[in-house]
């Protein structure tokens, strides 16, 4: 039995905040947000900038659902990212907890799908890929302002992503995201 002579009583607690709704129609995007601050890329991958930029901007969505006041308020974004898109190695200050909603990326030799999920303590270094058909993840935060910081690498491994990209590049203009499938949880 516990002692909870230094705990209030259940009916006691107070809320600290007011429950909020949030709707995906209101999103906005991280830029729009000013919640990401992306370090420059690594000096090495200067010559495939170009390459990348285009990436960004037709393999990748993302979107800010939630976003609570002040600089350590909680937050939840929705990310896609398109068939085969190469998240280069990277890390951010804070920690996040990812879930998959559907799709599959491949992080090492793990395959992760609808249901799955990973956790990334502050700063540690982490890539993935996404699978055939893309991947959309739900990001979870104890912070609504973080950084984006890339691991150098060599411009062999920049020049394999780059050729990723290329080839994908049309396609992910026009393409759909994965269907949703059930993750099988009840």
């Amino acid at each position: 039995m516990s002692d909870d002579s230094n705990h209030e009583t259940k009916a006691s607690r107070k809320s600290t905040g007011r429950i909020e709704i949030f709707r995906a129609a209101d999103s906005r995007t991280l830029q729009e947000a000013g919640m990401m601050h992306a370090e420059p890329p690594p000096e090495e991958r200067a010559p495939l900038n170009a390459v990348f930029a285009q990436a960004v901007g037709a393999g990748t969505s993302s979107r800010v659902l939630f976003k609570a006041p002040g600089p350590s308020g909680f937050s939840l974004v929705y990310a896609w990212f398109k068939s085969h898109y190469p998240l280069p190695t990277h890390s951010h200050n804070t920690p996040c907890l990812y879930y998959v909603i559907s799709g599959e990326l491949q992080m090492g030799k793990q395959t992760l799908g609808p249901g799955d999920g990973f956790f990334v303590p502050p700063c540690a270094n982490y890539a993935y890929q996404a699978g055939p058909e893309g991947v959309e993840i739900l990001e979870f935060r104890d912070t609504n302002d973080f950084d984006f910081v890339m691991r150098s690498g060599t411009l062999p491994m920049w020049e394999r992503m780059a050729a990723i990209c290329s080839a994908n590049l049309e396609h992910w203009k026009s393409e759909e995201p994965p269907v949703r499938r059930s993750a099988g949880l009840g």
